[in-house]
C-alpha cells in the first residue's frame, strides 16, 4: 500500500495526476533531458524528441516517456489558449474602433 495515499485520497484524480506528473518531472530531471521548461513550440518539440530517443535507447521506461508526452499536451492546450485569449483581446479591440467609427458617421451624418 502506498504509504502517502492519505496526501492523494481527499484530493481528487485531477490532483493526484498533477502530483504524479510533477513527480515524474522531477525524476526526468535527473535523466539527462536538458531544460524542461517549455516557452514555445521549440522547446515541446526538443523534449519529445529526446523522450524518444532515450526510450528508443531504453534508458527511459515508456511510461516516462509517455508522461513527458501528457506534459507536453496539457503545455500546448494551455498555449492555445492563452494564444486564443490573445486574439479576442485584438478583436475586441478592434470592434470598439470600429464602434467609435460609426457612431462619428452617423453623428457626422445626422449633422449633416
Amino acid at each position: 500500500m502506498n504509504p502517502n495515499i492519505k496526501d492523494h485520497a481527499s484530493a481528487g484524480g485531477h490532483a493526484k495526476a498533477t502530483t504524479v506528473a510533477a513527480q515524474e518531472l522531477a525524476r526526468l530531471r535527473a535523466a539527462d533531458l536538458g531544460d524542461l521548461r517549455l516557452h514555445d513550440t521549440a522547446d515541446a518539440q526538443r523534449l519529445l524528441a529526446r523522450a524518444t530517443d532515450l526510450t528508443m535507447r531504453g534508458d527511459m521506461t515508456p511510461s516516462r516517456a509517455s508522461a513527458i508526452a501528457k506534459t507536453v499536451a496539457e503545455w500546448a492546450r494551455i498555449e492555445n489558449l492563452r494564444l486564443d485569449q490573445e486574439r479576442i483581446k485584438v478583436a475586441e479591440r478592434r470592434i470598439g474602433e470600429l464602434e467609435a467609427e460609426l457612431k462619428q458617421a452617423r453623428t457626422a451624418r445626422a449633422v449633416a
